[in-house]
């Protein structure tokens, strides 16, 4: 599935407050970083957060479930990327709350 850039626009828009976002082409997708630091990733037109291991419990409470996907017949699991909850996806004030938490708890490691 290729990358909307419909889809790409709106989770920028969503993540606009937190400044000075980039974003860069990755495996079909795109990075997007703020500050340098990496907010999450667009994978198949779905958002999925950067988050350190004490988050994980919160995003699999909401319905989250981390970024997998198949190498050589092997399902390969990427931990520190969760899907954005739901609920989340259309409230952009909750959007960004989840993501400076995630910014926020990573440095603080």
């Amino acid at each position: 599935m290729a990358l909307s850039q419909e889809y790409a626009e709106y989770i920028l828009d969503m993540l606009e407050p937190l400044g000075n976002l980039t974003s860069q082409k990755m495996f079909g997708g795109k990075i997007i970083k703020s500050d340098g630091n990496q907010v999450g990733v667009i994978i198949q037109n779905q958002f999925y957060f950067r988050i350190p291991k004490s988050l994980r419990e919160k995003y699999l409470k909401h319905g989250s479930k981390p970024f997998e996907y198949e190498k050589k017949g092997k399902w390969v699991t990427v931990h520190v990327w969760y899907l954005a909850p739901e609920e989340t996806m259309d409230n952009s004030e909750l959007f960004l709350e989840w993501a400076e938490e995630a910014l926020e708890k990573r440095k603080q490691l």
